[in-house]
């Protein structure tokens, strides 16, 4: 029955993707980058705990444990496993001597952006580190949505198998404007430039199909040309400045 399943579909072709690029080379660039003081943090979400949890990385492809490569694999599975559309991902861990297996799902499910505010108050982290002296604020965050901001109407058929899906989009989305909005609040308190950008409303995918590899390069393609174009920065979340 499908009531008793973990998901309506599988993530094998994002499964095969993962194995094909994750390799020793990568890891070592990352660990090298990581090592310059570059960082790379993916976001999911531990389902048993109701937790947002932030893996670093690179600090995974620095460890040199042989098993890196694997958790590596995983936490990017885990990040893309939208619960309920997808399966989700079991990280095995221990604590107070016991061994169990945590339940992860994508990050979204909680927070599809996330910032320094999650960790770090910067206004005081300056303060703390450069006393008086402190520099004045400034920098800039570039977010950069996998997805449309303006909603996308169809009608739905009525069966079980389509309004799931469709109420998890309908929820992502919703949550994704509202991820705009906590993070250009926080921008606001600690001085910093907003800007984001999303896919076109007029965008027109070529697939439905999840994880379909000749559709992510056409999107690529499309956000290098719109890049290259000098497209205009959003400078505030959606429905500030009159957009959809």
């Amino acid at each position: 029955s499908l009531l008793w399943e973990e998901s309506f579909a599988e993530t094998d072709s994002l499964k095969r993707l993962i194995e094909q690029n994750i390799d020793q080379d990568l890891m070592d660039a990352i660990a090298a980058e990581h090592a310059r003081g570059k960082r790379l943090y993916i976001g999911t979400t531990n389902l048993d705990a109701q937790r947002f949890v932030v893996w670093n990385m690179g600090a995974i492809a620095n460890s040199g444990h042989p098993d890196a490569i694997e958790l590596f694999s995983k936490v990017m599975l885990a990040s893309a496993s939208i619960p309920g559309a997808f399966p989700p991902v079991y990280f095995d861990v221990e604590a107070v001597g016991k061994r169990y297996d945590e339940m992860h799902v994508d990050g979204g499910t909680i927070a599809g952006v996330f910032f320094h505010g999650f960790t770090l108050d910067l206004p005081a982290a300056r303060k703390e580190v450069f006393g008086d002296k402190a520099p004045e604020p400034g920098g800039a965050i570039y977010i950069i949505r996998n997805g449309k901001i303006a909603a996308n109407p169809e009608q739905v058929p009525r069966n079980l198998v389509k309004i799931i899906p469709r109420a998890l989009a309908t929820l992502t989305r919703s949550q994704g404007w509202g991820d705009l909005y906590r993070v250009y609040v926080i921008t606001k308190r600690s001085q910093i430039d907003f800007n984001y950008v999303g896919i076109p409303d007029d965008d027109v995918a070529t697939s439905k199909e999840a994880f379909d590899q000749t559709e992510m390069n056409r999107l690529f393609d499309l956000g290098f040309e719109i890049a290259k174009s000098g497209y205009k920065w959003h400078k505030v979340p959606p429905g500030l400045d009159n957009s959809p």
